[in-house]
């Protein structure tokens, strides 16, 4: 009986779990890959970050083989412009960029998540700052006592940012992310170098770098600007100077701008202007010359007539090149007919050598003539010149005389004209 007893204990013990007899597996020693023991993390887990500026993160997970991970900013995958962007680059690696602008909220939230198991997030929280602000340049560079206006250039401006003459913030205007205008007051103590800086505004306010301004012992006196000559005849496609003349205290700095499809550039005190290959339907560019400094501006404009030019040709022109109506005697223009685009390469003295004296035997001889022979000689039959004078009445003209292309001019089709 007691064999058996034993026997059945044995049997017993050995039909128990391992835990319940009080032995150690050797699953125990090893670490577990049920969900309790699934951990991720990332890092940095708190931080800040300049508007503009990237900033690394990198996930760390345990109990998941080859984990995916989904990146969020503000609950948002991958971000958008308004709260950043984030995008993985290798492996669990990803680069959030900030910002341009700081918006609410902020701070904002980054998460990873393993794209097998949503609830498997880990989060970080980042504060986004205002940038510091690069200042490459100051315009104009110097100034004189009293009040002044100057420009900062460079970037990274933001609402609310301040210029600062030596320790003095100035009252200043956001123009944009490169550009601040500001206006203050020197002193006669403070003539020589004074620093410049930009600070832009919390959070994270912090000064850029210095440039220096000159603050010269006169007083300023306001910039003016004249141009010689104010108005121009250029041909399509070519070139004419204009020279200018500034004064003032600081010495103001010169800029061109041109209302149409020419070109300006500025050598010393000499705009050269190019006029556009096609005249413009209006006939004419515009050109500004402005001349600025701490003490104000002025401006010059310069009125350029664009015309079409026949090179080498310096004759009265036959009527095959006529497109226009008749003229106010009384008005004697001080511009080419080409200036006009009315009579491409000749000019309004042709018909009129002196103001007031308008040779219209030579106008009618061309035309008639023309229209008769296909010449442009003013060679007319008697019968054409009797009793015409060169008074300020015209001889009575054909309406709308179409004239044959003559063979010496170009193919342009004849439209004639009308008194």
């Amino acid at each position: 009986m007691r064999t058996r007893l034993a026997l059945l204990l044995v049997i017993v013990s050995i039909g128990l779990p391992a835990d319940c007899a009080g032995v150690t597996s050797l699953k125990d020693t090893q670490s577990s890959t049920g969900p309790a023991d699934q951990t991720i993390t990332i890092s940095p887990s708190t931080l800040t970050v300049r508007a503009g500026a990237t900033q690394q993160f990198t996930a760390a997970v345990t109990g998941v083989s080859n984990p995916q991970i989904t990146w969020l900013v503000n609950g948002i995958q991958n971000g958008n412009p308004s709260v950043g962007s984030i995008s993985p680059t290798e492996g669990l690696v990803a680069q959030y960029t900030a910002p341009s602008q700081i918006l609410s909220p902020n701070p904002l939230t980054i998460a990873a998540t393993v794209s097998s198991s949503s609830s498997l997030t880990s989060t970080a929280t980042l504060t986004v700052e205002n940038p510091v602000a690069q200042l490459s340049s100051i315009s104009p560079s110097q100034v004189g006592n009293g009040s002044f206006t100057i420009k900062a250039l460079g970037n990274g401006f933001v609402s609310g940012a301040k210029a600062n003459f030596g320790s003095t913030a100035l009252q200043t205007t956001f123009v944009s992310s490169t550009t601040l205008s500001a206006v203050g007051t020197a002193a006669s103590a403070q003539a020589g170098s004074v620093s410049v800086t930009v600070t832009n505004p919390n959070p994270g306010s912090a000064a850029s770098g210095s440039l220096n301004a000159q603050v010269l012992t006169g007083p300023s006196t306001a910039p003016q600007i004249s141009a010689n000559p104010v108005s121009i005849n250029v041909p399509a496609g070519g070139a004419a100077n204009v020279d200018l003349t500034t004064t003032g205290t600081p010495e103001p700095a010169v800029d061109r701008s041109v209302a149409g499809q020419g070109a300006a550039q500025l050598s010393g005190s000499t705009l050269t202007y190019t006029a556009p290959s096609t005249i413009p339907e209006d006939g004419h560019d515009t050109i500004s010359c402005t001349a600025t400094s701490a003490a104000g501006s002025a401006t010059a404009q310069i009125v350029a007539s664009i015309s079409t030019s026949i090179a080498g040709y310096n004759r009265p022109v036959p009527c095959t090149l006529f497109g226009m109506h008749y003229i106010n005697a009384a008005s004697w223009p001080a511009v080419s007919f080409g200036g006009q685009g009315k009579m491409p390469g000749t000019t309004w003295p042709n018909l009129e050598p002196a103001s007031g004296q308008f040779n219209w035997t030579r106008w009618t001889c061309l035309l008639l003539t023309h229209k008769l022979t296909g010449s442009a000689s003013c060679i007319a039959p008697p019968e054409f010149l009797k009793g015409r004078s060169q008074a300020r009445q015209p001889a009575p003209l054909i309406p709308f005389l179409a004239c044959p292309p003559a063979p010496e001019t170009s193919p342009i089709s004849p439209i004639g004209m009308h008194s």
